[in-house]
């Protein structure tokens, strides 16, 4: 959050007046809990609180065109508070699903993100404008600190992995721990209508198989520490490739994590469980002589609604502290895609299919734990698609 300075200004009487204000960061995750723009003092030119006064918030996408407004009265001591977070959540709501539209033959894709303005107006004027702030998905925490320091992604060579940097043309890149940086350049997109846009980056299609690390780093980059943006700042992610076969008893997992970037993950196959569920409908008008002349079946005059629904249980290797806080991300996710590497009759390609964490208890051992020591697990149970039936 930032703070601006007690500022004057003079409504439609010719009043002098002046506020001050607590209000949000440019880049904001729109499904955080709260994102609030605070008058912390509105008062007349004598100081005295202009309590009971009306005030309006006027929040507009730019991007999609849409407007919403809200009043309220100051309280005593000239304050009032507007919370934007549900209209963010409004304007941002079709979007979750189309930002993670990435194909494999596809080098990067732009992280969708729209443009916001909030202005704030009373006694007939617009009194303070803030212009133009990003919003993205994801809900940041207060303790979060999002690409602060040196991220750590593995990559699996043989199954689709993406990560997110900024949208920049020229970075430095290390490969394989050669102890040389050498200029590296990022398929940009360089259409971005935003500030600070983020690309989604194929790594199958810029890495050759022969990497099996890379790091990637910036001066130009961006990064939140304790809830403050910082829109040029050193962002650096070491991206760490196993080239394991692809097998039957692997579960391969993505979601969309609380920072808005797809996560990654193999899980090994534990069991697969189906539940048969049923629903009986007496039919109405059969005969007392059931039995079909043709077949000779009696029939039994009931109809049953079938369903199977099928659990499958996987596991994570070993974690250590710093992979496990990317694993559990997976539990608040808006949505888990397993991935099907047999390519569909219609698609003729590899495809991922939604499915969903069932919610259930997920210890974590903290004996002689830290952040690097392998002694964590995360077990899940993913909730499979409905089957139906033949109806006879």
């Amino acid at each position: 959050m930032r703070h601006t300075q007690l500022t004057a200004f003079i409504d439609q009487f010719e009043d002098r007046n002046f506020y001050q204000l607590t209000y949000p960061e440019d880049y904001i995750f729109a499904q955080s809990r709260h994102t609030y723009i605070q008058i912390d003092r509105l008062s007349d030119a004598d100081n005295v609180p202009n309590s009971g006064g009306l005030v309006k918030m006027e929040v507009t996408d730019t991007t999609a065109n849409k407007t919403y407004t809200e009043s309220r009265y100051l309280d005593q001591e000239g304050r009032a508070v507007f919370d934007i977070a549900r209209f963010l959540q409004i304007f941002m709501e079709d979007t979750v699903k189309a930002d993670v539209l990435t194909g494999d033959n596809i080098n990067s894709t732009l992280v969708i993100a729209h443009n916001v303005t909030v202005r704030l107006w009373y006694s007939g004027t617009w009194f303070w404008t803030l212009s133009t702030f990003e919003v993205v998905n994801g809900a940041d925490e207060v303790t979060d600190n999002w690409w602060f320091g040196q991220r750590r992604l593995r990559w699996w060579k043989n199954y689709p992995f993406t990560f997110d940097f900024r949208n920049l043309e020229n970075v430095d890149i290390e490969i394989n721990d050669s102890g040389l940086s050498q200029s590296f350049v990022l398929p940009q997109i360089t259409t971005d209508p935003n500030n600070y846009g983020r690309i989604r980056v194929n790594a199958n299609r810029v890495f050759t198989s022969a990497v099996n690390k890379a790091v990637i780093s910036t001066n130009n980059g961006m990064q939140f520490i304790d809830g403050s943006f910082y829109s040029s700042a050193s962002n650096a992610v070491a991206i760490i490739g196993n080239s394991c076969p692809r097998s039957d008893k692997d579960v391969y997992l993505r979601w969309l994590n609380r920072h808005g970037e797809l996560s990654y993950w193999l899980f090994k196959l534990h069991s697969l469980q189906r539940k048969f569920k049923a629903t009986d409908n007496k039919r109405a008008y059969i005969k007392d002589e059931r039995i079909d002349p043709d077949s000779h079946i009696i029939d039994n005059a009931m109809l049953r609604a079938l369903t199977v629904e099928g659990e499958l249980k996987c596991y994570t290797d070993a974690l250590d502290g710093i992979d496990y806080e990317i694993v559990r991300q997976l539990f608040t996710a808006p949505f888990v895609d397993l991935y099907l590497p047999e390519p569909s009759v219609r698609e003729k390609t590899a495809v991922w299919q939604r499915v969903h964490i069932k919610p259930e208890t997920q210890a974590e051992a903290l004996r002689h734990a830290d952040l690097y020591t392998y002694n964590r697990q995360v077990a899940v149970t993913l909730t499979m698609p409905e089957e139906g039936q033949i109806f006879v």
